[in-house]
């Protein structure tokens, strides 16, 4: 019987598909650990970049399928360079592996938020990596392949509609493809703005939807939520736990606000509310909020459950015509910190 690697190893590359790998690391031994893992697979191209400076422009030059990049180097931030890749045009929608020693689920959540695609911890398991390789490299030049369709076929229709009686069933169906094609760049689009975890709008979607609010010039509220205890949660009953948490404040922030509201994970334990209101309406929520959260969570804790209680500080701003999105941000997160600091006065008191 074949092994999983002889079986792995054995597999057709994908037909139009080889992986262009690109791996960003400052240490040598484990770009030499990579090659090593990846050597003999026919439709891998690993190509290594150990300045992580020079990283972007190694990327526009050789076009990768797959980056694979280190998250802690000395010359600049694993999740800066992320950003970076994403601002780049040529490398904006290209997958990205964040390769790290680090497990924390924070670390790994504020990888997802910058833009990461996906995460192992280093050195992987080499079926493991080559099948991720894999699978992000089909998506990507499928994603590719359907934008370039997509755009061929948005091309074609003027031409189809002037088309005589003969070519109307060829027409229709034509449009049925172009339907089932904008489905699927909606969900594509979906899963680029939903957190992973919560299922709530991420950091990027977040700020699309400030700069969307703003260009409205009409006045919107920004409630900014940190949860309280979630550290203790981490360090006594686990990051599974934590994510357990993470994912019931989620789904009681959603019941407390409108659909129409913007509900979404700042980052790490830390939540942004975007609403169409003053700031007294806005400030109303603060009570709901607090409601919401009295009730204890119940969590997996080995084979058994937990109940912790996990309260929220929260800060309310309102922005003006005028005002600077970051200012307005700065605000609500003071405002939440002075309401912590308060919380913990009364609890040690």
């Amino acid at each position: 019987m074949k092994s999983n690697i002889e079986e792995l190893e054995t597999v057709s590359p994908i037909t139009g598909s080889a992986s262009m790998v690109l791996l960003v690391d400052d240490q040598a031994i484990i770009a030499q650990a990579v090659r090593r893992l990846l050597a003999d697979v026919p439709d891998i191209d690993l190509h290594y970049c150990s300045d992580p400076k020079e990283a972007v422009r190694e990327a526009n030059q050789i076009r990768p399928t797959v980056i694979l990049q280190d998250l802690v180097m000395p010359s600049i931030d694993g999740l800066e360079l992320v950003r970076l890749f994403r601002l780049n045009s040529a490398t904006a929608e290209t997958p990205i592996i964040v390769l790290s020693a680090q497990e924390e689920a924070e670390t790994k959540s504020k990888a997802f938020a910058m833009g990461a695609n996906d995460y192992l911890v280093k050195l992987p398991d080499r079926v493991e990596l080559i099948a991720r390789i894999r699978y992000h490299t089909k998506a990507y030049t499928s994603q590719i392949q359907r934008d370039e369709a997509f755009r061929a076929l948005r091309q074609s229709q003027h031409k189809l509609l002037a088309s005589n009686t003969a070519l109307l069933a060829l027409n229709q169906s034509l449009e049925d493809t172009t339907r089932t094609l904008e489905e699927a760049q909606a969900q594509l689009e979906l899963h680029a703005s939903q957190d992973a975890l919560t299922h709530l709008a991420n950091r990027r979607a977040v700020d699309s939807y400030l700069a969307v609010r703003a260009a409205r010039n009409a006045p919107f509220s920004i409630i900014y939520i940190d949860l309280n205890g979630f550290k203790r949660i981490n360090d006594v009953y686990g990051h599974h736990a934590g994510d357990e948490a993470l994912t019931m404040a989620g789904e009681r922030l959603r019941q407390v606000f409108r659909p129409t509201d913007v509900v979404g994970r700042w980052g790490g334990d830390e939540f942004v509310v975007l609403l169409d209101l003053g700031f007294a309406e806005a400030q109303n929520y603060v009570l709901r909020i607090d409601k919401a959260f009295a009730d204890d969570f119940v969590i997996s804790y080995g084979i058994t459950e937990q109940r912790v209680n996990v309260g929220a500080a929260v800060g309310v701003a309102t922005w003006q015509p005028g005002e600077a999105i970051s200012d307005v941000l700065q605000r609500a997160d003071k405002e939440m910190y002075t309401q912590k600091l308060t919380q913990l006065t009364h609890n040690c008191g």
